[in-house]
């Protein structure tokens, strides 16, 4: 496995966690950027409903402020929780690749 003698079981630890740990910052960046949209968007729409709101109320209206409310708060919990998990699991990658850390033992 370690054809090379100069290169210590480490570097090629270190070397087998960075591709993995490069996807989970890209896939993680893509979904930042996508609940961001999706926030911004329901954001300007809430803004334009509560105005419409204030010059011709309807009960209407008011289910959709609510349902976009909701919405909100869901995209704003949920980016909570995989903070909490991206946080857990990056910490575990990083505390596994401390010098002295063999794989399997």
């Amino acid at each position: 496995m370690n054809e090379n003698e100069n290169t210590t079981y480490n570097n090629l630890w270190d070397t087998v966690n960075a591709v993995p740990r490069g996807k989970f910052i890209a896939v993680n960046t893509y979904i930042k950027k996508e609940e961001r949209s999706e926030t911004s968007t329901l954001t300007l729409h809430l803004k334009g409903l509560e105005k419409e709101k204030q010059t011709k109320p309807k009960a209407s209206r008011g289910n959709e402020i609510i349902k976009i409310r909701a919405e909100i708060n869901e995209i704003d919990n949920r980016r909570k929780r995989v903070n909490e998990t991206n946080s857990w699991l990056f910490e575990r990658i990083t505390n596994h690749g401390q010098v002295g850390f063999i794989p399997g033992t």
